[in-house]
């Protein structure tokens, strides 16, 4: 698995009586992080809303987000409390943490730790702060092998897995416990018919319902990756009503075996 990062060269902050520009660069690989506001309030806390994406701006849901406060001292700065999230269906999530303290990013997406290389700083304000900042991971994957799930349907226009398709679900199911230290990642794909965001989204959600549905059956959630191409990744001319039926499609993507 090899990340990208890239640079939103950002972060704008509203103080009690300053305002001013600073310049984010040399985030780590895989990780692109901010357009940060802040809104002072009373205390001495600062509040962490936060938003997970991909790479093509789909939020990434069930990921983990840590805050770990550095300190100084000898070898260098040392972790202390960790302040740990996860994000919801949307994508987003909620830290609450002290100011005046810098901070180590990482994140657990895509089956993987991910660490930003420049720490994330949060200044000592006159009382509490909100901050928003959002979080894209860029991610090209190498896959071991790909296989279609032939044969899974949904409900049309819905992500609710049609009955005839639990018997192909089972083997799978089967499978996936036979060889317990494999990683799949499940792949969701639509045709071009409808605006590409809502293809991403409806995507997403008929691969997070196969997730669900080998959760349910006794799968270990880390094992499985659920993702949304909408119509990036089209394996036939979407001109065609043959077509657009094969690029309607889940795959299984073998990340680990």
């Amino acid at each position: 698995m090899r990340f990208y990062s890239a640079i939103v060269p950002m972060l704008f902050f509203v103080g009690l009586r300053t305002c001013w520009w600073r310049n984010v660069l040399g985030l780590a690989a895989g990780l692109l992080v901010f357009t940060m506001f802040s809104v002072p309030l009373y205390a001495q806390s600062a509040t962490i809303q936060g938003l997970l994406i991909d790479e093509h701006g789909v939020p990434l849901p069930g990921a983990r987000i840590r805050l770990i406060p550095q300190t100084s001292g000898q070898g260098g700065a040392q972790p202390t409390r960790r302040y740990t999230a996860r994000t919801d269906t949307a994508g987003r999530f909620t830290l609450v943490v002290p100011q005046g303290k810098t901070y180590t990013v990482k994140v657990f997406a895509l089956n993987q730790w991910l660490e930003t290389n420049k720490p994330l700083q949060i200044d000592r304000w006159n009382g509490p702060v909100t901050i928003e900042f959002t979080i894209q991971l860029f991610v090209d994957t190498i896959y071991k092998r790909t296989i279609p799930l032939e044969g899974v349907k949904f409900a049309f226009n819905e992500a609710r897995i049609l009955p005839e398709s639990y018997p192909i679900l089972d083997r799978w199911v089967q499978y996936l416990k036979e060889h317990p230290t494999m990683v799949v990642e499940i792949a969701g794909h639509t045709d071009s018919v409808g605006s590409e965001q809502y293809n991403l989204y409806l995507s997403r959600r008929r691969a997070e319902a196969v997730r669900n549905y080998f959760i349910q059956k006794g799968i270990d959630p880390e094992r499985l990756i659920a993702r949304g191409y909408g119509e990036y990744q089209p394996i036939a001319d979407n001109g065609t009503p043959e077509g657009r039926a094969r690029n309607r499609r889940v795959e299984i993507r073998v990340i680990r075996e």
